[in-house]
């Protein structure tokens, strides 16, 4: 017996048949629509145009001499650059420091109130 004749085939292909039927009504019918208004949906369209990206302003920056952003040897020439000027600033801190010629001055002294209870302080140092 040959199954494509069978009633449950042929109300396969009939189903199949209308969807395809339907699918192509409706892709006419939205090409009519979105063609026949002559410049097509642009008619409609409340277009502007795009931002600036990130990427562009950074290939701007690389046109202009201001190094690559995606030249990784580069970033890292820039990083061990400002790691070592980092390292000066604080190897000057700390010699400031040790050498004792840093000054400190406390602009609002009066308004400082020193809270000191000088009798708990005695009794904390005797203790053992």
């Amino acid at each position: 017996m040959n199954m494509s004749n069978t009633p449950d085939a042929r109300k396969t292909r009939n189903s199949a048949a209308r969807w395809t039927l339907l699918n192509a009504a409706l892709l006419g019918m939205t090409a009519w629509i979105a063609f026949s208004q002559g410049s097509g949906l642009g008619t409609f369209a409340q277009a502007s145009p795009p931002a600036q990206s990130s990427l562009d302003k950074d290939r701007a920056a690389a046109k202009s001499g201001q190094g690559d952003p995606f030249d990784p040897a580069a970033r890292q020439l820039e990083l061990l650059a400002e790691v070592r000027a980092i390292r000066t600033e604080v190897a000057a801190l700390r010699e400031l420091m040790r050498s004792g010629s840093a000054k400190v001055s406390i602009a609002n002294a009066d308004e400082l109130k020193l809270d000191i209870d000088y009798k708990k302080m005695r009794d904390a140092m005797r203790a053992p």
